[in-house]
Order: C-alpha cells, then sequence, then structure tokens
C-alpha cells in the first residue's frame, strides 16, 4: 500500500510540474504594467486602484491618501454618491485613484510607443472618460490620465473599462477644458458635448462601423457585467487587432463593433 501511494504521489507531482510548465511566464512584478503583443502595438494595464479606499491597509500611505480625498468631498458615507454635486460623485469609496508614481510610469510607456511608433491600447477597470455630468463610475483622477494621453501624442487606439455593471461605448474628442493640479487627485472640467454615449449595449443587434476621425479621438468600451446577465445570456467579447482597424465580436449582451483608424 506504501508504495502505491508513493507511485500516486509521484505521479501527482509529475503532473503538476507539466501543468506549471504550460502555464504563461509571469510578464509584470506590479499591479499596473505593459507588453508587446507584436511589433506595432503595446498594451498598457493601469491599476485604478492605486489610490484607493478599497485594498489597502488602513496604514498605508496609499489609503490615507485615498481617505484624505474622501473627506474632501463628504464626511458622512464614503458609498453615498447622491449627497455629492455634479462632477464630484465619482468622490466616492468603490472608485479609486492612479498615483503620481504611476503616473509617471505611464507617462514614460506613452512617450516610448510615441518613438517606437506603437499603436496603444489601455485597460482600466474604473472608466477614464464619464458618459454624461452625473457619471460616478469614473476614476477619481481621470483627467490626469486622459491628459497625458492628449499631451505625449501617443496613437491610442482605445479603452477597455469594466466596473459600471450597465456598459457601454464613449467615444472622446479630446479638445476638453480641463484644470491640473501636478501630482495631486482634483477636480476636472469636461466639456460633455465632446464625450458622447455612442450605443447603449442593450440595444446592439449587429455590427457598427466606427470612423476615428483623428489622433486625438479615444474610444471605450466597457462591457456589460457578467454578474448582471440573466440565465441563459452571457457577455464577453474577442478583439480582432489588425493595423487599420478593431473589430470586436460581441456576443450576447457586448456589442460588437469595428473600429477604423
Amino acid at each position: 500500500i506504501n508504495q502505491q501511494n508513493e507511485q500516486q504521489n509521484e505521479q501527482q507531482q509529475n503532473e503538476q510540474q507539466q501543468n506549471e510548465q504550460q502555464l504563461p511566464k509571469k510578464i509584470y512584478s506590479n499591479t499596473y504594467y505593459d507588453f508587446v503583443p507584436f511589433n506595432g502595438f503595446r498594451v498598457i494595464i493601469l491599476d485604478s486602484y492605486d489610490i484607493g479606499y478599497i485594498g489597502w491597509p488602513e496604514t498605508h500611505k496609499n489609503y490615507k491618501i485615498a481617505i484624505e480625498t474622501l473627506q474632501n468631498y463628504s464626511t458622512k458615507n464614503f458609498y453615498d454618491w447622491k449627497e455629492l454635486e455634479l462632477l464630484k460623485r465619482r468622490f466616492v469609496a468603490f472608485n479609486g485613484g492612479i498615483g503620481l508614481e504611476q503616473l509617471n510610469w505611464f507617462k514614460c510607456k506613452l512617450e516610448q510607443s510615441k518613438l517606437n511608433n506603437e499603436k496603444v491600447f489601455i485597460c482600466c477597470h474604473v472608466p477614464l472618460i464619464p458618459a454624461n455630468e452625473d457619471e460616478v463610475a469614473i476614476a477619481w483622477n481621470s483627467e490626469q490620465i486622459l491628459e497625458l494621453i492628449r499631451d505625449s501624442e501617443a496613437n491610442v487606439i482605445g479603452l477597455f473599462s469594466g466596473h459600471t455593471h450597465l456598459g457601454g461605448l464613449d467615444i472622446l474628442h479630446q479638445d476638453l477644458t480641463m484644470t491640473t493640479s501636478q501630482g495631486k487627485l482634483h477636480e476636472m472640467q469636461f466639456d460633455f458635448e465632446n464625450s458622447i454615449r455612442l450605443i447603449d449595449n442593450k440595444f446592439i443587434q449587429k455590427t457598427t462601423t466606427i470612423n476615428r476621425n483623428s489622433k486625438s479621438t479615444l474610444l471605450q468600451l466597457v462591457p456589460h457585467a457578467v454578474v448582471e446577465c440573466a440565465p441563459e445570456t452571457n457577455s464577453f467579447a474577442i478583439a480582432h487587432v489588425y493595423t487599420n482597424k478593431l473589430i470586436i465580436q460581441g456576443f450576447d449582451k457586448c456589442p460588437s463593433f469595428e473600429w477604423s483608424f
């Protein structure tokens, strides 16, 4: 029996080693990172809870910055956005922001992408583009991030986000009016005529073709959340990336569209 158990343990160890060898190698050592899947394209992953009420121990500096930020707007309930004025409703505990170190890293990556003549896709859990002036699910300092994109003149093709469960597809023309305060989380001013909620995911029935009119135009896709799907329904997509276009093949609640650039 002992010999049989040893053989079984040895077999299990061999199977585990084989499975580990099949796993992709870890390509990052931080909560934000980037990679180049093939020449000419770069994917940048941002951590939108770098400065956050959620996920940090109370002794951590990022948690303390988050508390100070939220207290500037509310002293009652950090989760109650209804008590806040328009454009300030994003300053709630279930959102977060990007710290100075990550902003500097992001700026360097955009500059590197421009030098390499790369097209860039950005992934960030909390959306960066507000659909309207009473939007809640927006990163605390999204205007800083959008300004970095605009000022770098990098060829950022699109943004992929989550967080807001009903989803949406937004177009942003970046001639925005903004106020900045270097290195701080601060208030933004948007010209909402230039931020368009193009389509609502639940009304998508067929592929829509969208032409990008300039490098200063950004597209943001927020898929419908799977947790909001009714039984027997789903929400996911396959991204087909070409040198001149992105085709999102959406399934069920997720929209399908072609983004020409």
